[in-house]
């Protein structure tokens, strides 16, 4: 163990704090004592991988539990992202080739891929662009995203954005069965007529409206929705057995969102919304913090369900993680902030890839809690 600690990989956590410091400047805030994530990673993978397919992530996980003091709901996190990060610059393998990230087993790569000799704009070098800012919006409008009159500021940033887009290999097959959505037939007779309708069954659900009070900032998540992505898929191009990924890009899936996840716990509403604001957004908020906005049904033609809508009033000393989402769980959450400027801006679009939610709850914050000119 006292060997892990010698100047060599002292020197190369600096590089790496380095690197952050560059996407992300304001993580010196949340600098802990600790031994860096990658420090910890290469250990694990050293003291318990197998030559021929290294160390799967629980092992790891499970090894840096019991070899050093640290937090275990708060280094997960950062465990996950490490991993997604060293496998694109080389420094690990994913024995198992599985495309999801942190999952599956992993060894150290014998030649570190130097960050000099990515292809320049590649996936590793992508920033996901909406699809505003890829042109499809109304002529001479800027993405709200992209308003060169924002003021400055660390850029939203997130270590999933340069491969959320890279969809390929989609195909369609029917549904037999879901641990989410449960499909149904209803008929009935209304007003002595008989009718047929066909519906699914949801989760109920809660979104929740941050505000970073100290930046002044909107924070809200990107991620890449297969159902959005569908509906965009021309209809004659729906029956074939693949996607044409070239022709249907996964940018043309990406929605921008309130924080939000469903109600699939024996918990409350505001405790659950809670839960949610840290895995996705790394801010860990006190439940009393949180104001319940309204209750209200989404999918009204298909599923009726119910979603409850929270404000929250955060500030930068609540921060305590990335955030992201639970990478373990399959999710790739992009963290995005937007000034109030940026936030005008979006709502003036003519066509946005979002949520009807997002915007009932955007236009309530204006009216309700933005701070006035």
């Amino acid at each position: 163990m006292e060997a892990a600690t010698e100047a060599p990989e002292e020197a190369n956590h600096q590089g790496l704090e380095y690197q952050w410091s560059v996407v992300r400047p304001r993580k010196k805030k949340y600098k802990s004592s600790r031994p860096s994530t990658s420090h910890m990673v290469h250990d694990a993978i050293n003291k318990i991988g197998s030559e021929e397919k290294g160390a799967s992530v629980q092992k790891i996980k499970k090894y840096i539990y019991a070899n050093y003091k640290v937090d275990i709901k708060k280094i997960d996190v950062y465990i996950n992202r490490y991993i997604k990060k060293a496998i694109k610059d080389g420094e690990l393998i994913n024995s198992t080739r599985l495309r999801s990230g942190a999952i599956g087993f992993f060894k150290i790569a014998a030649k570190p891929k130097p960050a000099e000799h990515r292809r320049s704009g590649g996936a590793e070098n992508r920033r996901v662009r909406t699809p505003a800012e890829e042109g499809r919006g109304a002529p001479g409008r800027l993405s709200a995203l992209q308003d060169p009159k924002q003021e400055k500021g660390p850029p939203p940033s997130s270590s999933v954005t340069a491969v959320m887009d890279l969809i390929d290999e989609v195909s369609l097959q029917p549904l037999t069965t879901s641990q989410f959505v449960t499909p149904y037939r209803m008929t009935y007779r209304q007003n002595d007529v008989e009718k047929i309708w066909d519906l699914v069954s949801l989760h109920e659900s809660v979104s929740i409206i941050i505000f970073n009070s100290d930046r002044k900032k909107i924070v809200l998540v990107r991620q890449f929705r297969p159902a959005v992505y569908y509906s965009g898929i021309a209809p004659e191009d729906r029956g074939r057995s693949t996607v044409d990924t070239v022709k249907y890009p996964g940018i043309r899936g990406l929605t921008l969102e309130f924080c939000a996840g469903i109600v699939d716990k024996s918990k409350n509403l505001v405790e659950i919304a809670k839960e949610e604001v840290l895995e996705e957004c790394g801010y860990d908020v006190p439940v009393e913090k949180f104001e319940q906005v309204i209750t209200y049904r989404s999918g009204v033609g298909v599923s009726g369900d119910r979603q409850t809508m929270f404000y929250v009033d955060v500030t930068d000393a609540m921060k305590v993680s990335d955030g992201g989402g639970i990478a373990d769980e399959g999710e790739m959450i992009e963290v995005v902030e937007m000034s109030i400027t940026e936030l005008r801006v979006f709502l003036n679009q003519p066509e946005v890839n979002c949520p009807g939610g997002l915007l009932f709850g955007l236009m309530w914050f204006l009216q309700h809690k933005a701070p006035k000119d």
